[in-house]
């Protein structure tokens, strides 16, 4: 796999546990997370993004930073492949990471509100607020890989559900 990757979600096999303060993700019946992640990939965990630390078995994954949701058993997650060298929270204020970076596929570009927000092209882009000199909230997104219209797309250019961010970014 590349350094970017092509998918901006793919469910995994099986549940999960997790739980808030504690790094690890525990796979319930069927997890297959050696053949199913890598990493540097983002796990999305009730639609937030986390570093694929790395994987200790077919059950078990390891963040890069503590779980800060919920405690919650049996939970659906996903992959996503965003790119590999991002950590969670980024490397300090204004900085790009896992939870502000997102995949942008075709229908999602289509959209007049997620093209207000400054988005341009599909593919993986980088999306943050601020406030200008006079209070107003300003949108900043920037294309980091510029990809083809299928991507997030399968073998046969069918959009595979992404939804974190799907129609509307971000939400």
């Amino acid at each position: 796999m590349s350094q970017w990757g092509n998918l901006d979600s793919s469910v995994l096999t099986g549940t999960a546990n997790v739980v808030n303060g504690n790094a690890y993700v525990v796979g319930r019946s069927g997890a297959t997370y050696t053949t199913e992640a890598e990493t540097g990939y983002a796990l999305l965990i009730a639609n937030v993004a986390y570093r694929i630390e790395r994987i200790l078995a077919a059950n078990t994954i390891v963040l890069d930073v503590a779980y800060a949701g919920t405690t919650a058993n049996n939970l659906t997650i996903a992959v996503q492949q965003s790119p590999k060298d991002l950590t969670t929270n980024g490397w300090g204020a204004n900085t790009t990471d896992k939870q502000n970076t997102f995949g942008v596929d075709r229908l999602e570009i289509a959209n007049t509100l997620v093209k207000a927000k400054g988005f341009n092209h599909t593919g993986w882009a980088t999306y943050r607020t601020y406030q200008d000199a006079h209070g107003q909230t300003r949108h900043k997104a920037e294309t980091l890989v510029a990809m083809s219209k299928n991507f997030n797309a399968n073998a046969t250019y069918v959009l595979q559900v992404d939804a974190n961010d799907d129609t509307i970014l971000p939400e």
